[in-house]
């Protein structure tokens, strides 16, 4: 947060100073929900998801299935119903954590290639300040016409180095 006043005190002098800077901000959260390679990553989560509760519904079904099947009195196929339920319980677990550890790291990818793009592009069209006020509470106002998300965006579609047909 101090190294973020910091940039702002220093934009503010900058400006007092006759100095014109060019400055904007982004909706991030707009970015990430936009961009082709954010909605390609939510496709191949949704897939996953399906995939998971697919694995979930079957689970359901083939223990009813045994459970309806049981003879009260006949401790083997009790036992044989509890070591199928405690397998597709440790299948559940590991499917709840590649899930998890998909969504992170499909996350990191995303956020590190908009940074990364948003350098370049910040450059490229000559800004000074790029600014996404998102989660920081540090503006108050923008005016409008300083938003440039629709550029950003289009701009990473177009120069995102991972590539989403797949």
């Amino acid at each position: 947060m101090r190294s973020f006043l910091c940039v702002l005190l220093l934009m503010i002098f900058s400006a007092g100073c006759g100095n014109k800077k060019q400055l904007a901000y982004i909706d991030i959260n707009g970015i990430y929900s936009s961009i082709d390679l954010s909605k390609h990553y939510r496709a191949k989560l949704e897939v996953q998801q399906q995939r998971y509760q697919k694995l979930l519904s079957e689970k359901d079904a083939t223990l009813r299935g045994l459970k309806e099947q049981l003879d009260e009195n006949n401790q083997a196929q009790l036992a044989i119903i509890y070591s199928k339920q405690e397998q597709v319980d440790s299948l559940e677990r590991f499917f709840t954590k590649a899930l998890q550890d998909s969504t992170k790291m499909y996350n990191q990818i995303v956020e590190t290639e908009v940074n990364d793009l948003v350098y370049v592009f910040g450059k490229e069209e000559g800004f000074d300040f790029i600014f996404s006020p998102a989660n920081t509470n540090a503006f108050m106002y923008a005016d409008s016409t300083l938003e440039i998300t629709d550029q950003v965006i289009d701009y990473i579609n177009k120069n995102s180095k991972l590539k989403t047909q797949n």
